[in-house]
């Protein structure tokens, strides 16, 4: 209608009634029907155009009391046909009937060698016209063979289609009458028949898609009612009607339901030119192509700046941990070199009073004074003084040197017989105080046996000295070793009156003496490298009347057992 109107434009009035062709028959009706077009149309219509076969069968009652009217109408090939045998073709314009050969080929295309299934109702009207037009097609193409029609009544047909392999493809011909005798509207009936149906249905009349149908012809409204229009103005002007065959072309389209074409997984390249596509949902892609290639330059760009980003990152982070490294070994260095310093400082201090203890019994002995000193006294204090000053200088050395451990496997018995040995000495004239050495557990212990034990035999001076310090009743320290397959722990303990607060937190730092007479205050620090070397650990534990110095080192042996109990060994005072 909207192409109509268009066409006539201002050179008339246009006036619209949508009449339906009575379904029912009946002299009551019909006398009724056209009472209803007499009282409505008194005054005679200068055009009058009718759409559709239905359309034309109510104009002929018209045209009873308004013969000069002038009629335009569009029908298909089978009701002109019909018009043509009664000698009455007058206003009459031919719409092309469905082009049966394109759809067949295109139906071949998209299930080649496949039997085609055609629904197909003889008794129905137009039926023999369209059947004839599929047949030609058919055989043009070569593929009449393929063909397989299904009759009967709505059921029989509902039963053959529920039969079907899945996606089989079926022609729905115009015209089925369907169940019961309803009419030749397939609208209707064609929505019934193929309902929960899994196949690939075509329809083949010039009606909008049904739910559940691939592909069917649609008619384009506006360029009908632009032919109309012309050749209704022609009709009202006197002028020649143009010959039928002058129009055809793009009065009818193929339409596809997009929606079932994905689902059987069909090119929309494949359809016949000019498709219409019903239920469209175009791809991403193609609705947002430069919107796309904008989002997607943005994301690569990104993605390339984080990239470099991450490998400038990576770059200056690799270069800062080696500058830090660089300026941790320069830093280390630099306090090792001031340690140095320091106790170098302190040595020099602290050799003056030896030396010059030596210098001045040497004198005595040499100068044969006639003082009545005794010469065994001097060479005694001088054998002391040179063996103070050889422990301070070990002491620095040690501490001055980083010495990897030399890692030795011996058995806890031969390990505690080390310590005794080496302990003993400490023990001579040494009356007042108990030193007792304990093996806890059998087995082997891996580690540096002479580092080691000189860390026990500090820690067992430092708890003589401070006990000596003090005046405790039954002095005693007792040194415990206790073996396991993980570790090897070594305890100091003494009875003494224990580590101040502010003395604790820095007792393994060097050149700390915490408060003792005489010493580097190398021991403790010296002891802790000793420790670390072996990826082991050295605490204190202290409160009033108990002190206790633990060492942890890792056992890397597997011939540790289980810890038993043997009885303390006290060593000669």
């Amino acid at each position: 209608m909207a192409g109509l109107a268009e066409g006539l434009g201002a050179e008339t009035v246009l006036y619209r009634e949508y009449l339906s062709y009575p379904t029912f028959s009946g002299a009551s009706h019909e006398a009724n029907f056209e009472r209803y077009l007499r009282e409505k149309y008194v005054e005679p219509l200068d055009l009058l155009v009718l759409f559709g076969d239905g359309a034309t069968r109510w104009g002929e009652r018209f045209r009873a009391f308004h013969p000069e009217a002038k009629r335009l109408n569009l029908v298909s090939s089978v009701e002109l046909e019909r018009k043509r045998a009664e000698q009455d073709v007058s206003g009459y314009v031919l719409l092309p009937e469905q082009n049966f050969a394109e759809a067949l080929d295109f139906i071949c295309s998209v299930d080649p060698g496949t039997k085609i299934r055609v629904v197909h109702d003889e008794l129905s009207d137009g039926s023999e016209n369209s059947g004839e037009l599929l047949e030609v097609a058919a055989k043009q193409l070569g593929v009449w063979e393929r063909l397989d029609f299904i009759g009967g009544s709505f059921g029989e047909i509902r039963e053959q289609l529920e039969a079907l392999p899945q996606g089989s493809p079926v022609v729905l011909t115009p015209y089925f009458r369907g169940r019961g005798g309803e009419p030749a509207v397939p609208a209707v009936t064609m929505p019934h028949l193929i309902e929960g149906l899994d196949l690939k249905f075509y329809t083949m009349w010039d009606t909008l898609m049904l739910e559940g149908v691939l592909g069917g012809k649609i008619m384009i409204s506006r360029e009908v009612g632009r032919m109309a229009a012309a050749q209704g103005l022609r009709l009202l002007r006197g002028d020649a009607l143009l010959p039928a065959d002058a129009y055809g072309a793009g009065l009818y389209a193929f339409a596809f339901d997009d929606r079932l074409l994905r689902r059987f997984g069909m090119e929309e390249s494949l359809l016949p030119a000019g498709s219409v596509l019903l239920n469209h949902r175009p791809k991403f892609l193609e609705s947002y192509f430069w919107q796309s290639l904008l989002v997607a330059s943005i994301c690569a760009g990104l993605l390339v700046s984080t990239l470099v980003l991450r490998a400038v990152v990576r770059r200056r982070t690799q270069e800062l941990v080696r500058r830090n490294e660089e300026l941790n070994t320069t830093l280390m260095q630099r306090n090792r070199l001031s340690d140095i310093g320091r106790s170098m400082t302190m040595l020099a201090h602290d050799l003056r009073s030896p030396i010059c203890t030596i210098k001045t019994c040497s004198d005595l002995l040499t100068g044969k004074s006639e003082i009545g000193v005794d010469d065994e006294w001097l060479v005694q204090r001088m054998s002391d003084s040179t063996r103070k000053s050889l422990s301070m200088i070990s002491d620095m050395l040690d501490y001055v040197r980083t010495l990897e451990p030399k890692i030795e496997t011996v058995s806890a018995e031969e390990f505690m017989g080390i310590l005794n040995s080496e302990i003993l000495p400490l023990c001579d004239d040494l009356e007042w105080v108990s030193v007792e050495c304990r093996l806890l557990g059998e087995g082997d212990v891996s580690l540096d046996t002479v580092k080691v034990s000189r860390v026990v035999v500090n820690l067992v001076k430092n708890a003589i000295e401070a006990l000596g310090q003090a005046e405790v009743a039954n002095p005693v320290v007792v040194v415990t070793v206790e073996v396991s397959s993980q570790e090897t722990s070594i305890s100091v303990s003494d009875n003494g009156p224990g580590v101040g607060k502010e003395i604790a937190e820095q007792l393994f730092e060097p050149f700390k003496t915490s408060g003792k007479r005489s010493g580097t205050g190398l021991g403790l620090a010296i002891a802790k490298e000793f420790v670390q070397a072996h990826d082991g650990a050295i605490s204190c534990e202290t409160e009033r009347g108990k002190t206790v110095f633990v060492v942890r080192i890792p056992n890397r042996t597997e011939g540790a057992r289980e810890k038993v109990p043997r009885e303390g060994v006290s060593l000669p005072s």
